[in-house]
């Protein structure tokens, strides 16, 4: 009786750990642009996004795999309003870019075969301001959302 007890409380406390292991998602696109909105935000889109996206959690239980957009935005809308995210891409002049910001509004909108989000920069003398031209081969990083697989 005290195995089985100890089996339990062994899965049960398994199943906690690998549910609130913070997970990170990578997103990529053939290309991207930023629109400026009045706030000092951005509109993010991607341009012939991959809807599918990888993610991973942090050690001790790594927990590895793909999804999808739709269901990705469904996890995120559950949980949180905004989350930390990061952007490295090229833009057509060859120079490599990398911003950081708080990222919400995630959207899909299949008839342009784009994915859309509002994101604000975080203040960082680091980064460089965000500019708006086309940039190739975009991803972005979202992280975290707390409890995945949803």
């Amino acid at each position: 009786m005290k195995k089985a007890i100890f089996a339990v409380i062994t899965l049960i406390s398994a199943n906690i750990l690998f549910a609130q292991q913070p997970t990170l998602f990578v997103q990529q696109a053939k290309s991207a642009l930023f629109t400026p909105q009045a706030n000092k935000c951005y509109t993010l889109a991607l341009i012939e996004p991959k809807y599918k996206v990888l993610y991973f959690s942090s050690a001790p239980k790594t927990n590895v795999g793909f999804t999808n957009s739709k269901e990705l935005f469904f996890a995120w809308k559950k949980e949180a309003t905004s989350l930390n995210g990061a952007f490295v891409a090229t833009a057509n002049n060859g120079t490599d870019y990398d911003y950081a910001f708080k990222i919400s509004n995630p959207s899909i909108n299949k008839n342009t075969n784009r994915i859309e989000y509002t994101i604000c920069p975080l203040n960082n003398k680091h980064l460089k301001p965000i500019t708006t031209q086309v940039f190739n081969d975009a991803s972005i990083f979202i992280d975290p959302i707390s409890h995945w697989p949803p």
